[in-house]
């Protein structure tokens, strides 16, 4: 189940307290090197959602909707839309020997002291001198009474690639998209939306090579969000959107909408052409419904390619099919708990017998602060590699007004929790800018100010960069 053989790489830097200079070496080769890897045959995953309404009848939905527009909206119709509108997805690099780029499902290991520094993402070495996942993240204990006897055991956030989930939430709001008036000139206009938005996550990423920016994406249980805005009246598709849970590689997309793509038809998203605009058809009394399609690179979970209604698309060779189980968004505040009972020698789940009648479960995200300000951090997902290099920009760059916005370098490039929530401080999810003067409309719930600002900072550059922005490139339209 969730406890899964893993190959480890284990340096040890300091012999009697005294660092020299094999051991540095030997760092320095770590650094380098950490993210060669071994030669396998690599399959491309093809992940699709095969629960839920039948394409006819999601074009149905849709189509009905236009005559009955003044309807409420109610959780049977979200549930059918969210099933419609699930993107495909490809991840690109997957090997049956190794845990990279595969998607899954979280859940939680209980282990012993010792089990815990032997299977625990937490306990990975660091690969600089000053960070470690030990010191970033907050272990948490739990007791369980199993035969009689009391032990305690450390919580382990893993993902099981056997199960790929895909979870979902809706958002109601009101906000501004841009539209093309009659003279030709692109005004913005609010209106009511109804938000999709979807989250999965993968067991481990490779990251690139040393030489790119893309090295730092090394890391466990990173995830990407997705995102489909509707119109709330006729459920009629808006935008696109997708984004790192990090808060890096924001790619932003309009819907039947040439407001952006007679700017320019793409945007180049840290090299990557992203479509700014797609066209979304419906026809009556046919078995097919478009869906989006997202390919993955093989090192970093960068979105490689955006597509819609492509599935005759897919590679006829080395490719290897996922179904994915939909889940609710609230399903991962619910993981549930398994530990590794040594007397019986098998994996089994923990119930209220065990843990006197508290709960079973616990969360995906840090529900506290732990003193190191982790409240909506995915757990397990820090990245000492991106701590290290956005605190040597934070120091270039001297930005001091971060800690007003109770940001740490920290947690840049730590995936997070999207929420509307304000008291989540460490999940502010800034997916731009990180300038003091870009940083509220970089806050993706701020979306009408998000999009503006994907205008003017993207779309017109017709290029956007992949990371938020730390030094405060001055990218004029």
């Amino acid at each position: 189940m969730v406890f899964g053989m893993t190959m480890k790489i284990k340096v040890k830097f300091y012999r009697s307290g005294i660092l020299n200079t094999s051991a540095l070496f030997l760092q320095i080769l770590s650094l380098l090197f950490l993210t060669t890897k071994i030669s396998h045959a690599a399959v491309v995953g093809f992940y699709e959602l095969n629960q839920g309404p039948s394409d006819k009848a999601c074009s149905e939905l849709i189509l009905n909707r236009s005559q009955h527009s003044s309807k409420d909206i109610d959780e049977t119709d979200k549930l059918k839309l969210a099933q419609c509108f699930v993107p495909q997805l490809l991840s690109e690099g997957i090997r049956p020997e190794s845990p990279f780029n595969q998607i899954g499902t979280p859940s939680i290991a209980l282990y012993s002291k010792e089990e815990f520094n032997e299977n625990c993402v937490y306990s990975d070495p660091s690969y600089f001198l000053t960070f470690s996942k030990a010191k970033m993240e907050a272990v948490i204990t739990r007791s369980l009474r199993v035969d009689g006897k009391t032990q305690d055991y450390k919580e382990c956030v893993k993902i099981n690639p056997k199960v790929p989930s895909i979870y979902f939430e809706t958002h109601s709001m009101k906000a501004a998209l841009p539209t093309i008036s009659e003279e030709g000139s692109v005004q913005y206009q609010e209106r009511e939306l109804l938000q999709l938005v979807y989250r999965f996550h993968f067991q481990k990423t490779e990251g690139g090579g040393p030489t790119t920016m893309k090295f730092f994406e090394t890391h466990s249980n990173a995830g990407m969000i997705a995102m489909v805005t509707l119109d709330a009246e006729t459920f009629k598709p808006l935008a696109f959107q997708t984004v790192h849970s990090c808060g890096c590689y924001l790619t932003m997309s309009l819907i039947n909408n040439s407001a952006w793509s007679q700017v320019s038809p793409v945007v180049k998203v840290d090299g990557v052409d992203i479509p700014t605009e797609f066209k979304f058809e419906l026809k009556k009394d046919t078995d097919s419904f478009p869906k989006f399609m997202l390919r993955l690179a093989a090192n970093t979970h960068q979105v490689k390619q955006i597509s819609l209604d492509s599935k005759s698309q897919l590679p006829e060779k080395d490719l290897e099919k996922f179904e994915l189980l939909l889940q609710p968004m609230s399903a991962l505040d619910e993981l549930p708990l398994f530990f590794k009972d040594q007397k019986k020698g098998d994996v089994r789940k923990v119930d209220r017998t065990m843990t006197d009648g508290q709960a079973t479960t616990a969360s995906f995200f840090y529900l506290e602060d732990h003193g190191k300000n982790l409240k909506g951090l995915v757990r397990g997902a820090s990245n000492p590699r991106e701590t290290w290099a956005s605190g040597v920009f934070d120091s270039i760059a001297k930005i001091t007004r971060a800690k007003e916005a109770k940001i740490r370098h920290s947690q840049l490039g730590w995936d997070r929790r999207f929420t509307f929530d304000q008291s989540y401080n460490g999940a502010q999810f800034f997916s731009i800018s990180l300038e003091e003067k870009y940083r509220e409309q970089s806050q993706l719930r701020n979306y009408s100010s998000v999009v503006r600002h994907y205008e003017e900072r993207c779309v017109r550059s017709k290029a956007c960069p992949g990371f938020p922005n730390l030094i405060g490139t001055k990218t004029k339209p």
